[in-house]
């Protein structure tokens, strides 16, 4: 859990009051069990979205998302993003 917050309580600090902010950290770090993952959906919402929004994105996604798929994700992401905005081939991957 701390790591987790250490990675999304700047985030949520960004547009929120800092009671705020760690109040919406804890809340959403109750439904992530790997932090790599939610980092690595992070930075491909980020590349589409304001900051809130792609952290809010990668919390959903990150609870279909295990270590064991997320190998797959990557490369689908990567052959969707070929031809398709970041958010867009994020979506047709974690759909796959």
């Amino acid at each position: 859990m701390p790591e987790f917050i250490d990675f999304s309580y700047p985030i949520f600090d960004r547009s929120n009051t800092s009671e705020v902010a760690m109040d919406k950290a804890i809340a959403a770090c109750r439904n992530v069990t790997d932090v790599a993952i939610l980092r690595w959906l992070f930075e491909k919402y980020d590349l589409s979205n304001a900051t809130e929004v792609a952290v809010n994105k990668a919390l959903d996604g990150a609870k279909t998302v295990n270590t064991n798929s997320l190998q797959c994700i990557t490369r689908s992401f990567e052959a969707y993003n070929r031809s398709s905005i970041s958010e867009a081939a994020m979506n047709r991957a974690l759909a796959a």
